[in-house]
């Protein structure tokens, strides 16, 4: 074999090998900031992000734990109250979208809202499964 061809050959499977990693790492740091913003979506995975960040001394962290299991049934709270509110603004929507669309349409918009309500649905599921264990991360204390 020329020479030639043996190197370009080297090359192009180097280049495949390294787009080849590259998808595999960034589809995993993707999934790990996922998984990090979805820890905001319970008192415990707030408190710990917060305690994460603000690092109390022993003995502050007992009246910081108190002021943020507080907060954190807030935070979950208004963020149950903006779903609820998300999920009648789009009944809403439907209802008043009836006159103008076709029946096509309608299937079509029904087929997406309920498939958005099936990924909310298994997301909730993912999260609340993450929440019984606990999962440590290396860069986290």
């Amino acid at each position: 074999m020329n020479n030639r061809i043996k190197y370009s050959l080297i090359l192009i499977s180097t280049l495949i090998i390294g787009m080849v990693i590259g998808f595999l790492i960034n589809g995993r740091v993707t999934s790990s900031r996922i998984e990090t913003m979805n820890t905001y979506y319970h008192s415990h995975g707030f408190n710990r992000e917060i305690i994460r960040v603000i690092d109390p001394t022993p003995a502050q962290r007992d009246e910081v734990m108190g002021i943020l299991n507080d907060f954190g049934s807030r935070n979950i709270e208004m963020m149950e109250s903006c779903r609820a509110q998300h999920r009648d603004l789009f009944s809403e929507m439907r209802k008043d979208l009836d006159g103008c669309l076709t029946d096509i349409q309608i299937n079509r918009l029904d087929r997406f809202l309920n498939g958005k309500r099936e990924r909310f649905l298994n997301m909730q599921e993912n999260c609340n499964a993450n929440r019984t264990s606990v999962r440590k991360h290396r860069n986290r204390r």
